[in-house]
């Protein structure tokens, strides 16, 4: 076996989910596993965007993100994506919209506030009480 050693240097691609969908009602209690692998997937794909400037005529970033991409990525069937889907829309999470007969839908990120927190902002969440702290970040130099 080739085993992970002290001195190795470990980098993985990684995505991340915010802390509140773990943690915080009513996201941890109405998001299935499924809906909250689906908004990583999205998260995801909202950097790639950003990075290729996917934006409509209000400089608002979209994403393409197909039902059957994502039933390959999850491995799960057509309901449970579609189930998903609608989780995350029924929160204000994602918004869709369907551009012209045929054509790709564009996926929007809601930018809730009790999610997306300004860069300088950090947020620490004591685990014991679920209790979430929002402060500005700043360097002890």
């Amino acid at each position: 076996m080739n085993l992970v050693k002290q001195n190795d240097n470990i980098s993985f691609r990684y995505s991340t989910l915010p802390s509140l969908i773990l943690y915080e009602e009513p996201y941890k209690t109405k998001l299935s596993d499924k809906a909250k692998l689906l908004y990583i997937i999205i998260l995801d794909r909202l950097k790639l965007s950003v990075k290729n400037n996917y934006t409509n005529d209000k400089n608002e970033v979209y994403i393409y993100l197909s039902r059957q991409e994502v039933q390959k990525i999850l491995n799960c069937s057509d309901k449970t994506v579609t189930k998903s889907f609608n989780e995350l829309i029924s929160l204000d999470l994602i918004y869709e919209e369907r551009t012209a007969i045929g054509k790709s839908i564009r996926i929007y990120v809601n930018k809730k506030d009790d999610i997306f927190i300004p860069f300088g902002k950090f947020t620490v969440i004591n685990r014991k009480k679920y209790e979430c702290t929002v402060g500005i970040f700043t360097s002890r130099r």
